[in-house]
């Protein structure tokens, strides 16, 4: 998607939490943990390669437009926190229609909030 677009900044809001503050101790607690980092493995991969792309272009002033329009490329995230994946009913892994409005809903919140913290530190 980052390699296809004209945008010069892309917003990714992580529907897993960074962190977690406790450790799972039961079975099933656990299972959850394992089901959350394998569904977040893929997107991290992506955001890394795409780190140390950007990186490895810094290092070169003879680019394509192509090439400098990723290194360029500005990446905001925004996460929705860890009490979403709390629900004993399954969370976001195992999404009800109801849930699935509370989580949009909060990452478009988290997302909003990340573009005016950003608007207010860059004005015009």
């Amino acid at each position: 998607m980052v390699l296809e677009t004209n945008c010069r900044s892309v917003l990714v809001v992580k529907l897993t939490p960074d962190a977690e503050a406790e450790h799972p101790t039961t079975a099933p607690a656990i299972f959850s943990r394992l089901k959350r980092i394998l569904f977040n493995t893929p997107l991290m991969r992506e955001l890394d390669a795409l780190a140390q792309m950007q990186g490895l272009l810094r290092r070169t002033a003879l680019l394509s437009p192509d090439l400098r329009r990723i290194r360029d490329l500005t990446l905001l995230r925004a996460t929705i926190g860890a009490d979403f994946f709390n629900d004993k009913e399954g969370g976001a892994l195992h999404p009800r229609p109801d849930f699935l409005e509370q989580l949009h809903a909060a990452g478009r919140a988290e997302a909003e909030s990340l573009i005016a913290v950003r608007a207010q530190s860059n004005p015009g």
